[in-house]
């Protein structure tokens, strides 16, 4: 074996190794410097035949049927057509047009099968809009190592607090449902889920009131960013009495200008 070809060998068996250590390590790196082309070979090269071995294609249009006996051939069955195709930090989104006869259903059955085709870490599936979804291959698990977005849109009461499983950042919105009741085992995240709401919370123009009767143990690091805390029951009463007067004001009032509108169109 001459000199050069060792070199040569060496020099492979380093790359393999470094790029074995950046899928490992840091999956965000390898995959947009390497995995994606990988993907994306592999995702046009199969499109069709995955299609066909998950069962999601459907009958020839009749116009395909008369081009094909008029040539005297089989027709092929149909399938979806991919209409649009996005890199993203975590994997690729796949834009499809369904075809007649087609629902979301039907894809997302078949998420395993697709995950095992592609060799992807999982594969979602959300609706788009009629006669379109999204289908997200997601190449590595986003959750074993968090990182959130540099950069998430940030709007009154709506706080940024999750990422999940498909690669999605988790909105908590409060206008939409100022409503909440967060249970779970011990150890499921509930503590940290009510962090991040604190943390996104606190830089903006709301009131935030703490109440923790197991005397602060969950909410007392966070004392500095709350408006008021209360450790005992007692300590909570006295809390509550203040915006408690303000809300029944606030709801008065909106009784009797609903009281008024009714009576105006009667």
């Amino acid at each position: 074996m001459s000199g050069g070809t060792l070199a040569a060998l060496v020099g492979l068996v380093v790359v393999a190794a470094l790029l074995g250590w950046l899928r490992w390590r840091r999956p965000v790196w390898y995959w947009l410097g390497f995995g994606w082309l990988a993907t994306l070979v592999r995702l046009t090269g199969s499109f069709r035949s995955v299609m066909e071995a998950c069962g999601l294609t459907e009958h020839p249009s009749r116009s395909r049927v008369w081009l094909a006996a008029a040539m005297d051939r089989v027709p092929e069955r149909a399938v979806p057509k991919l209409r649009g195709l996005k890199i993203t930090r975590s994997g690729l989104e796949l834009r499809i047009k369904l075809l007649p006869g087609q629902e979301v259903l039907d894809f997302d059955a078949a998420t395993e099968r697709l995950r095992h085709s592609w060799r992807m870490h999982g594969v979602h599936v959300k609706a788009l809009k009629p006669g379109y979804l999204i289908v997200r291959l997601i190449a590595y698990d986003v959750l074993r190592r968090v990182q959130m977005p540099r950069t998430v849109e940030s709007e009154p009461l709506r706080v940024p607090v999750a990422l999940r499983a498909d690669g999605a950042v988790h909105v908590r919105d409060f206008r939409a449902s100022p409503h909440e009741l967060v249970i779970g085992a011990t150890e499921s995240g509930k503590s940290v889920y009510l962090r991040g709401l604190i943390k996104g919370l606190a830089a903006q123009r709301v009131a935030l009131v703490g109440i923790d009767c197991k005397w602060g143990v969950e909410l007392a690091p966070f004392a500095r960013r709350l408006s008021a805390l209360a450790y005992t029951p007692e300590d909570a009463g006295a809390l509550l009495d203040g915006p408690c007067p303000r809300r029944v004001d606030t709801f008065s009032c909106r009784y009797a200008a609903s009281a008024r509108v009714a009576d105006c169109r009667s």
